[in-house]
């Protein structure tokens, strides 16, 4: 009777407390019929509080685009993307937030929709954020606490581990070339980073007609994707496997102490309400019935309520109360029978929490919440995160209503689901203790992992899986193939290099223009298209009397190109993305427009046009020669630049090109408008151009006119023609040099507030400076060069593995010879000294010739062997090594130079890239011709190339004085 007498007592307090929730709500300053709710065309969602207590707008955008969408394939690019974003990445989504004035709310809004807007990184900028995120998923899963949440959610969430934040493989970086790579992020760009997975949140000192128009001008300008499956054929396939019931595993490992155990208890399937509750009065010492019976057991070991945790875990799909105690060893009891005590105090519904405890966190989270509807940021931001968890409803209403459903909340029923439900345990032990109790855990039922099979991709689970899929793929391949569908995997592996050159050669298409423009068109199967405009002149025109004038022009022509693009984009005449870009080096510079394909037309039309008759005002002029002078300086503060400079001042000594490398002057200098506007019709002479295109095109009769109406009316005269000026190939010196580099540090201060300031001495004893090689190279129109620029890249990697041994920091990278640098590169990044990085040359090159010459003397051997047939017949097989066979080392170095050189030959940029460098040497298919040099390289041919133009010492050395 007593027990009845307390339950009603208990309902009707709860009922008191709901009716007191619902009075408080209503003085709230907001509740649910304050948020307002907006879908856009695009799909895009919008809530909005207009708050006019606030100074301020908040704005938070949140994508679904979380761990949660990963496969097994993708998993761990989500968060570099999020990375590369700039965003917040959780289990459900990514957001980007900023609080703001409200007369900068349109601006605010425009910089948070960059976050749907495509990537745009260079080869060298991904590698290296690629380069990253492999490291920083490798350590972490070497890592204790990586291995600890990598193993418990590879066996928590069985079907899909692979959609959490612990579980990403670092090897999927090192499988995927740099063009799959980038293919993984644009897909993740294009069928996840869209308005309808999109949700804003704005909150404060806004209307909501203003609201709704930032939001159509910034969000609203972008389009939906396809969607993507949500469910992989993997993750499918592991849920219809049985689950085998396992519920209890020990974690161990060396890096974990063997005094200790923690242990680690899951309950899933709570709901998220009574979850929370129940976390927060288990975590609380003063309402914590379980704390208090664990600290009292002696055979625990457990020091105080500090060292046992609660928590709720929530994500969409998924809701888990978390108990956690971290358990020291007792003399005379063992690991395994502290885990039994505990799990039997557990098993105890009485062990968990009281009802007046409960009752006490029912008003406290009340009463914060009630807090937390009196700011519209907090309220807003709370909506985010619960909008993030829901699949489907209106979350506003769902949040408001969480209150009510306090009212059924007991804490005998809670306490009884808690200890009656079949939790996932994970003891975590040291390899010490696990080698003393490793049979006892086993008796008790405990499984035993490692980090061997913690992670699932380390798990021979998955990869039977796998295994699996793929056999089902290869047997529906197979049904293909009788029936013609598809050919050989083995001939389509051998035919992979010819095929591409062989197609690709098909599609180019060249022409020259009445007033001699030549013309390169390489057709794609891209919606984008790409013109690239190469001005032959370069610095070199301004040598003596302005160096930095052509980038000034060729950057100015560039803006007006791109304002012209503008006009034409907003006037409603062009519908798809466009960008202007301009560089300028030594010779000539390059100005490359990428459009959409069918807005070809107007876009060559205006582009010229603005080109042609396009005026530079002082403004532009003003602004562009600010930013090249700022650029200059940057530029000539790195120390590679600086020894680059001095080697060109060896190689080229006696000509003008010195002048154009000397970093201690300041370029451009102080030009006049006058003297800007005198130079420009210089750079619109016929003679130095030539004009690459890469689309999806055919050359027609309507094509060419096209081209020759927009830039057949440019002419040519003596004064301004070009005189065919290049560099030539660099003279044969031999020399080691030590310079005294500068080193420029960057400071937040102006320089008006700075004043005059002394030289500041750094203190440091570790100088890791450069060091630079030059090293001459083959004709660059040549298979051979190809070859040398392969073998380089090699020797290159082989020398940064010995330098790290000594400096990890150390970076070694090959450049290979350009148009206006005719000559090899290898550049030391961070070396501890000179002499490591001799050393390291030296060794790389001879052990590759040594391992090639190994793999020769196979090849030798495998021929006699064919030739030495059981038939007897004396006809000689020649050895042709196809890709799926080729040597681990030629297929090592092959790879290599098709990642460095070919990764954007499938988009219209990259391809007109391509062309743009070969068509400077007058091969426009040079690219193609160096793939299929490389395809077909034999060890032989590489050590040919080694013999011949790889020096055992470089012939010119610079190095730091420092080191």
């Amino acid at each position: 009777m007593r027990v009845l007498l307390q339950c009603r007592a208990m309902r009707k307090f709860v009922l008191a407390i709901v009716a007191a929730v619902a009075a408080e709500m209503s003085a709230a300053a907001f509740g649910a019929d304050d948020i307002r709710f907006m879908t856009f065309e695009n799909g895009m969602r919008m809530y909005l509080i207009e708050d006019t207590s606030s100074a301020l707008v908040r704005m938070e955008a949140r994508v679904d685009a979380g761990y949660s969408a990963q496969t097994e394939k993708d998993a761990g690019y989500f968060q570099l993307y999020a990375r590369l974003k700039g965003a917040e990445i959780t289990a459900d989504g990514v957001s980007v937030s900023a609080t703001c004035a409200p007369g900068d709310a349109e601006r605010t809004m425009k910089e948070l929709s960059s976050v749907l807007e495509p990537l745009s990184l260079t080869d060298r900028k991904l590698r290296a954020e690629i380069g990253k995120e492999r490291a920083s998923l490798a350590e972490y899963a070497e890592d204790g606490a990586g291995f600890i949440n990598a193993a418990i959610e590879a066996r928590v969430f069985r079907s899909s581990p692979w959609k959490h934040e612990s579980s990403a493989d670092a090897a999927v970086f090192t499988r995927n070339s740099l063009s799959e790579s980038r293919s993984v992020l644009d897909g993740i760009a294009r069928d996840f980073y869209v308005p309808e997975r999109t949700v804003l949140f704005v909150s404060g000192n806004i209307t909501a007609a203003s609201a709704e128009t930032f939001a159509r001008r910034s969000f609203g300008r972008f389009r939906n994707g396809e969607r993507r499956e949500e469910t992989s054929p993997l993750e499918k396939k592991a849920a219809e496997t049985k689950d085998d019931g396992a519920r209890l595993f020990v974690l161990a490992d060396d890096e974990f102490s063997s005094d200790m155990t923690q242990l680690v208890i899951q309950h899933a399937g709570i709901p998220q309400t009574e979850c929370d509750m129940a976390a927060v009065t288990l975590e609380d010492p003063f309402t914590s019935l379980l704390k208090a019976e664990l600290v009292a057991n002696e055979k625990l070991g457990i020091r105080g309520g500090e060292y046992v945790n609660a928590s709720s875990v929530q994500r969409r799909g998924s809701s888990r109360l978390v108990i956690q105690a971290l358990l020291e060893s007792v003399p005379g009891t063992t690991p395994p029978e502290q885990v039994a005590e505990m799990l039997r105090l557990c098993g105890r519904k009485d062990a968990y929490f009281s009802a007046e405890a409960l009752e006490y966190q029912v008003r406290q989270y009340t009463s914060s919440f009630v807090t937390m509807c009196d700011s519209s940021s907090e309220l807003m931001g709370t909506l985010a995160d619960w909008d993030s968890l829901m699949k489907d409803g209106m979350p506003e209403q769902t949040l408001f209503r969480r209150l009510s459903s306090l009212e059924s909340l007991a804490a005998e029923k809670l306490a009884e689901t808690i200890s009656s439900s079949k939790p996932f345990v994970f003891a975590i032990v040291g390899t010490k203790s696990l080698a003393k109790n490793r049979k006892a855990f086993e008796k008790m039922g405990f499984r035993v992992v490692t980090k061997k099979d913690g992670a699932w991709f380390r798990q021979a689970f998955y990869r039977k899986l796998a295994a699996s899929l793929s056999k089902s793929k290869k047997s529906d391949a197979n049904e293909m193939r009788e029936e013609g569908g598809i050919g050989q995997p083995e001939e389509e592996t051998f035919l992979s290099a010819r095929r591409f050159v062989e197609q690709n050669t098909r599609d180019f298409r060249t022409f020259t223009l009445p007033n001699g423009i030549p013309v390169v068109v390489k057709k794609t199967g891209t919606n984008t298209a790409c013109l690239s405009l190469t001005i032959f002149g370069g610095e070199l025109m301004f040598a003596h009397d302005a160096p930095g004038l052509a980038s000034v022009l060729a950057d100015a022509i560039a803006v007006n190109m791109r304002n012209a693009l503008d006009d034409l984009h907003y006037g409603g005449r062009t519908r798809g993305i466009y960008g202007v870009g301009a560089r300028t080096e030594t010779t000539h510079s390059v100005i490359t427009v990428t459009f959409s394909a069918e807005d070809f037309a107007q876009t060559v039309s205006a582009v010229a046009e603005a080109l042609i008759y396009g005026d530079i005002p002082p403004a532009l002029a003003d602004g562009v020669s600010y930013d090249e002078r700022t650029q200059w300086r940057l530029k000539t503060g790195t120390s590679v630049f600086q020894m680059t400079c001095r080697a060109m001042g060896i190689l080229y000594k006696g000509s003008d090109i010195p002048l154009l490398f000397d970093d201690r002057t300041d370029r451009p200098r102080k030009l006049s408008y006058t003297e800007i506007m005198e130079n420009y019709p210089a750079m619109l002479d016929s003679s130095r151009y030539s004009i690459v295109i890469a689309g999806d095109f055919s050359v027609d009769e309507t094509f060419a006119r096209t081209i020759d109406s927009a830039f057949g009316a440019l002419g040519t005269n003596a004064q301004t023609a070009w005189k065919g000026t290049r560099i030539g190939a660099p003279a044969a010196v031999e020399k080691a040099e030590r310079m005294q580099l500068r080193h420029l540090f960057l400071t937040d201060v102006s320089a008006d507030k700075a004043g005059p300031k002394p030289a500041v001495l750094i203190p440091t004893t570790k100088f890791l400076d450069p060091v630079l090689f030059i090293i001459p190279t083959p004709d660059m129109k040549s298979g051979e060069r190809a070859l040398f620029d392969a073998v380089l890249a090699e020797i290159s990697s082989r020398m940064e593995a010995k330098a790290a041994r000594s400096e990890p920091t150390t970076k070694v990278v090959s450049s290979g010879a350009e148009f206006d640098m005719p000559f090899a590169r290898i550049t030391a990044l961070n070396a501890k000294s000179a002499g490591a990085i001799d050393k390291a040359y030296r060794e790389s090159v001879e052990e590759l010739k040594a391992e090639l010459a190994k793999i020769v003397n196979d090849e030798t051997e495998i021929t006699k062997i064919m030739e030495e047939t059981e038939n007897g017949t004396e006809e000689r097989t020649s050895v042709r090594i196809i890709d799926y066979e080729k040597n681990a080392l030629l297929s090592k170095i092959e790879n290599g130079w098709i990642v460095a050189n070919l990764a954007e030959s499938g988009t219209a940029r990259g391809t007109a890239e391509l062309v743009q460098k070969g068509a400077l040497l007058g091969k426009p298919n040079m690219y193609l011709e160096q793939y299929e040099a490389v395809d077909e390289a034999t060890a032989a041919d590489y050590i040919l190339v080694i013999t011949k133009f790889i020096p055992g010492i470089p012939p010119v050395r610079i190095y730091s004085r420092d080191s």
